[in-house]
């Protein structure tokens, strides 16, 4: 099992992406192990889209504290995030061997999101854990929109991301009857 961020707890930190990106890593936060995202020190970074987004996710994950399907926000500041490690695989490793249940587990935790007011924005098989017990926690909250946000940006957005993230997750799981022979059956549509 290899947590958040596709890590092992003993790896460093993985680099990002792109420019735009933050790298995560393993960290340990007074004796807990935890999941870091950082941007590095270059102004350009701290300051550009890379630490905008990363300053942004802190503000969600910090109004989406005390849902289930998101992981608890330990610390942070401008250029990181701490997060309580989830044990656990993405949805992106465990695609071979993906069950009923947790298809259902993942179809919940987004109706709790939606629930909630808000909308992931950008749902994909890297932002799906599967924890040992079967829950699901999602991940990635930097485009997130909900009632936190001006309100009509905030409230409409939000219902647009929510139809989105129900169609791609649907398509995932979609994908993964379709490649493998899974037996994930499909969810009637839920208008949220």
């Amino acid at each position: 099992m290899s947590g958040v961020g596709e890590l092992s707890p003993h790896a460093g930190p993985r680099p990002p992406r792109n420019w735009t990106k933050a790298a995560v890593g393993p960290a340990t936060v007074e004796g807990r192990r935890v999941a870091r995202k950082s941007v590095d020190e270059r102004w350009w970074r701290r300051f550009g889209p890379a630490g905008w987004l990363l300053r942004r996710e802190a503000r969600v994950l910090t109004a989406l504290q005390g849902l289930a399907c998101t992981p608890r926000v330990v610390s942070s500041d401008s250029g990181r995030i701490d997060v309580a490690w989830e044990d656990g695989e993405h949805l992106k490793e465990r695609v071979l061997g993906i069950t009923e249940a947790e298809a259902s587990a993942a179809r919940r935790a987004l109706d709790e999101l939606h629930a909630a007011g808000w909308g992931h924005g950008d749902i994909g098989p890297r932002d799906i854990i599967v924890r040992p017990d079967g829950c699901v926690v999602l991940l990635d909250f930097a485009t997130a929109l909900g009632p936190s946000h001006p309100p009509l940006v905030g409230r409409f957005a939000a219902r647009y991301w929510q139809r989105r993230d129900r169609r791609r997750l649907e398509r995932l799981l979609r994908r993964c009857r379709r490649r493998y022979g899974v037996a994930v059956p499909p969810v009637e549509d839920n208008p949220a």
